[in-house]
C-alpha cells in the first residue's frame, strides 16, 4: 500500500508547525515559551481533588455521550452568569477539548465544496479542518482593521468568490493569535450580513475569560439561531491537558453535532467531567 493511495484530504494537510516547533524547544529549561496557549498557573487544587474523589468513587464507567447531566447543568449556569449565554443543558454537548468540538461542528454544518470565511491572522486548525472536510477556506486579511472582521470585508469576500456557496464563518473572540477583542458594536454590526447571507457563525470563545478588564460579548446574543459557540476549560482553569470543551447551539442542530461527536470520540473522560463540574460550580474566580 502506497502513501499516495491514502485519503488526499489528509495528505494535503501538514502537521501544525507551531506544535512541531514547541516540541523541539520544550526541552530547554531556560526558554520562555510563547508558543502554545498555556496559562501561567496550574489546575486549582479543588479541581484536582474532585478528580481524585471521582476516581475513588469509581465514577469510571461510560457517561452519556452528550456529557453527564451535572456538567451540562453546570455549564448552562456558569456561562449564563459569565457571558449571558442562553442555553439549557439540552443545548450543550461536552467534548474532548474545544478542538474536538470544532471538528464535530465542521462535520455537521457543511457539505463538501461549501465556502467558509476565516479572518486572518487565525489559529491554523480552522484552515486544516476546512481542508479535511473538503471545504473552500476563504482567508480574509483583517490587519488593516485591527484584526477585527468588518461587514464590508464579509461582503467583499463573498463577491470575490461568486462560484462558491459561502455557508460559514469562524469568529475567534478574543483572537488567537492577535489578542484582538471585539466590542459589542463590532459584533452587532456583523449580524445583518451573516443573517442576510444565511451564514453559520462558529464562535470560538475559548479565550473569553482572558480579556483583562474588557467585557466579553457573544454573537449568540443577536444571532442565536445561526451561532454555534465553542468554549472549554483549557484557558480559564488551566486544564489544557484534561481535554474538556463545550459546544452550545440551537435545538435540533446541536442534536446533529452530538451525533458527529459521538461517533468521533464516544464521550469525554468520565473523571474529567466530574472535575469539570467542580470547576464550573466552585471555580468561578479561578481564571
Amino acid at each position: 500500500m502506497e502513501i499516495n493511495e491514502l485519503n488526499p484530504d489528509i495528505l494535503s494537510v501538514k502537521p501544525s508547525a507551531l506544535r512541531v516547533f514547541d516540541h523541539e524547544i520544550s526541552e530547554d529549561p531556560d526558554i520562555v515559551k510563547l508558543t502554545l496557549g498555556e496559562p501561567d498557573f496550574n489546575v486549582p487544587e479543588h479541581i484536582k481533588q474532585a478528580a481524585i474523589a471521582s476516581i475513588n468513587a469509581n465514577q469510571s464507567h461510560y457517561p452519556f455521550y452528550w456529557g453527564i447531566q451535572e456538567l451540562r447543568d453546570a455549564a448552562s449556569t456558569y456561562y449564563r452568569d459569565k457571558f449571558g449565554y442562553q442555553y439549557t443543558a439540552d443545548q450543550i454537548v461536552c467534548t474532548v477539548g474545544a478542538t474536538e468540538g470544532l471538528s464535530a461542528t465542521f462535520k455537521t454544518l457543511f457539505r463538501p465544496g461549501d465556502g467558509i470565511l476565516i479572518p486572518m491572522p487565525a489559529y491554523p486548525v480552522y484552515k486544516a479542518m476546512a481542508g479535511i472536510n473538503q471545504l473552500v477556506p476563504i482567508m480574509i486579511d483583517t490587519t488593516d482593521t485591527d484584526c477585527v472582521l468588518t461587514p464590508k470585508q464579509v461582503t467583499d469576500a463573498i463577491a470575490a468568490h461568486p462560484d462558491v456557496t459561502v455557508r460559514g464563518v469562524v469568529i475567534t473572540d478574543p483572537s488567537n493569535p492577535t489578542g484582538a477583542v471585539y466590542t459589542e458594536e463590532q459584533l452587532a454590526a456583523l449580524v445583518p450580513v451573516f443573517r442576510d447571507n444565511n451564514i453559520w457563525v462558529i464562535s470560538d470563545e475559548i479565550y473569553g475569560e482572558l480579556t483583562y478588564g474588557v467585557k466579553h460579548y457573544t454573537l449568540s446574543k443577536w444571532l442565536p439561531e445561526q451561532t454555534i459557540i465553542i468554549n472549554g476549560l483549557s484557558k480559564s482553569h488551566a486544564m489544557t491537558g484534561w481535554r474538556i470543551g463545550f459546544v452550545f447551539g440551537p435545538t435540533g442542530v446541536i442534536d446533529q453535532i452530538a451525533k458527529a461527536h459521538q461517533f468521533e470520540v464516544t464521550t469525554p473522560t468520565s473523571i474529567v467531567q466530574y472535575a469539570a463540574v467542580e470547576a464550573l460550580t466552585h471555580g468561578q474566580n479561578d481564571a
